[in-house]
């Protein structure tokens, strides 16, 4: 199947052929290739991408200014499809590094014996619960 044409794109496969479409020789069809593959971007995707460097790849790929994905200069952004991608992209990694965070936080060692508040129930706020209880 044809770039253009296919319509189920994952994350990572459109970062790959976006990258493959900067690396053609500057023409129209080259041009008209990136209006397309736009187009055709998963943003419902982004909010379930669990791949900090999938993440990372995307907001280097659409920060760049020389880039035909880039987003344009200050006050040209607004209309532009670039921003509410770059925003969900900034709002799934603020949320899988909350989560990395709070996985960190709890992997302590339970006390005297007992199974911690956290792998019984799964959240802070509970656990502060069952610790006062």
């Amino acid at each position: 199947m044809q770039p253009h044409r296919r319509t189920d794109w994952t994350l990572t496969d459109w970062i790959a052929q976006a990258r493959a479409i900067e690396r053609r020789r500057s023409s129209r069809h080259r041009y008209a290739a990136a209006e397309r593959h736009i187009a055709r971007f998963p943003l419902a995707d982004v909010a379930i991408e669990l791949g900090l460097v999938v993440l990372e790849a995307l907001r280097a790929l659409l920060c760049d200014a020389a880039s035909l994905f880039g987003r344009p200069n200050r006050g040209w952004r607004g209309a532009h499809w670039s921003t509410p991608v770059i925003v969900a992209a900034n709002n799934q990694v603020a949320r899988l590094e909350r989560i990395r965070g709070r996985n960190a936080a709890g992997d302590e060692e339970p006390s005297a014996g007992r199974p911690s508040a956290t792998a019984i129930v799964g959240g802070p706020l509970r656990r502060q619960r069952l610790q006062g209880a």
